[in-house]
C-alpha cells in the first residue's frame, strides 16, 4: 500500500495498521488498495459518531461518500485498548470496506464481512477479542 494512505499521527496504532496490514492474505490487498484513500486518527470522536460507534475506537463510514474510502482512528478511545482489541476493530473495518468492493449495496454481506472474514484472513484470535469487549459494554 502506497505511503501516502498511511496518515496516521499516533505512532502504536501506527504500527498496529502496518503489522495487520502485512498480515493480510496477498489476495486482498489489492482489492482493497483500490478504494481505500488513507487510514488515519483523530483526537476523539464528536458525539454524535460516539453515540454510532460500535467498532471500540476505529470506523469506516460508507454513508459519507466523500470519505467512503476512509478508516480513521480515535486516539482516545484506542489508548486503553489492548493490541488485539485494536488490530481485531482495524481488520474488522478492513473487511467491511474489501466487501463493499466486492458487492457494493449489498448491505447485509457487507456488515457480516466485518466478522466473518478476518477469521478466515488469520484474525480469529483478534475478532474474538473484539466480540468479547462489545460484549462487556453492551451488558
Amino acid at each position: 500500500m502506497e505511503d501516502s494512505i498511511w496518515r496516521l499521527k499516533n505512532s502504536r496504532i501506527k504500527q498496529l495498521c502496518k503489522l495487520t496490514w502485512d498480515k493480510l492474505p496477498m489476495d486482498v490487498k489489492p482489492v482493497v488498495s483500490k478504494g481505500l484513500t488513507q487510514i488515519s486518527d483523530v483526537i476523539e470522536w464528536s458525539g454524535y459518531i460516539r453515540e454510532s460507534l460500535d467498532s471500540l475506537g476505529v470506523r469506516w463510514n460508507p454513508a459519507k461518500f466523500n470519505d467512503w474510502g476512509t478508516i480513521t482512528f480515535s486516539e482516545k478511545d484506542c489508548i486503553n485498548l489492548p493490541d488485539e482489541i485494536i488490530v481485531g476493530a482495524f481488520v474488522h473495518e478492513l473487511a467491511h470496506f474489501y466487501q463493499s468492493i466486492l458487492t457494493p449495496g449489498n448491505t447485509c454481506l457487507i456488515e457480516n464481512a466485518g466478522d466473518v472474514l478476518p477469521k478466515i484472513w488469520g484474525f480469529r484470535l483478534e475478532i474474538e477479542a473484539l466480540s468479547k469487549k462489545r460484549d462487556e459494554l453492551n451488558s
